[in-house]
């Protein structure tokens, strides 16, 4: 599937942010910074059901299927560690955290009518806040993993790295069930927005699937977890708005 990716779009760097999971000597012990990198999904057409039909038929690459918007985090962890009492212990923690947020883009947007302008702001709008909350609860996920560090232990340090590296990569996918409960809320208002509903008017009929096919086949959210195929020094791990959407006539 042919990927629509721009030019970066801007990029909003917030760096140094300590994040205390418990306050005080928890801010000593443990700090996230995190980047957020928008990047464009370029949509072309001048009406809704132009630009409703160019996503339908080259919708964005996500990571589970077609996607109408997408972040994707990526973490790079570093330890320090030292021995206490016999045991190692992690003496301090930085975790990086690198979003990649995907967003439509109307690239004829200069030719909208008034009534196409407004339908598009405000379906660009919800995907730009539906993915800044799957961004907050990755740090909220994150920070939970900082409470969980200070108590991890081994026998010696040789392996520290690793086994902190498994705690996150198990934190983040205990994080589904925030993800997945989020999109349960949000993913039906889709249907209703001026965007969709100037497209195809009352015709408009969702499809999808969530997680095998759980929650029945009008409307629902197809998720397949997170991918597989990650780094051992960086975990990448993949949210995406909108994994499958049918429209019928």
């Amino acid at each position: 599937m042919r990927r629509s990716w721009g030019k970066i779009a801007r990029l909003i760097s917030v760096t140094g942010m300590a994040i205390g999971a418990l306050g005080g000597a928890a801010e000593a012990f443990g700090r996230i910074s995190q980047t957020t990198e928008i990047r464009d999904y370029r949509v072309y057409g001048t009406t809704p059901r132009e630009l409703v039909s160019y996503m339908r038929a080259r919708p964005f690459a996500g990571d589970n299927g077609p996607a109408l918007a997408n972040i994707r985090p990526r973490y790079s962890l570093k330890i320090e560690t030292g021995m206490h009492r016999g045991q190692c212990r992690i003496r301090s923690v930085h975790l990086s955290i690198r979003f990649v947020m995907s967003l439509p883009r109307a690239m004829d947007r200069r030719r909208f009518k008034r009534g196409t302008a407004g339908a598009w702001r405000s379906f660009r709008a919800f995907t730009l806040r539906h993915e800044s909350v799957h961004r907050r609860y990755y740090l909220t996920c994150a920070r939970r993993f900082l409470q969980k560090a200070r108590r991890l232990t081994a026998s010696g340090c040789f392996g520290m790295q690793w086994k902190a590296q498994s705690l996150l990569d198990r934190e983040d996918r205990a994080c589904n069930r925030l993800h997945d409960a989020f999109d349960r809320r949000d993913f039906p208002r889709v249907a209703r927005m001026a965007l969709f509903r100037r497209a195809y008017g009352s015709s408009v009929r969702q499809v999808a699937r969530r997680g095998g096919s759980r929650y029945g086949r009008r409307v629902a959210i197809r998720r397949r977890g997170f991918s597989r195929r990650r780094g051992r020094a960086t975990g990448r791990f993949r949210r995406t708005l909108v994994r499958s959407v049918n429209w019928t006539r």
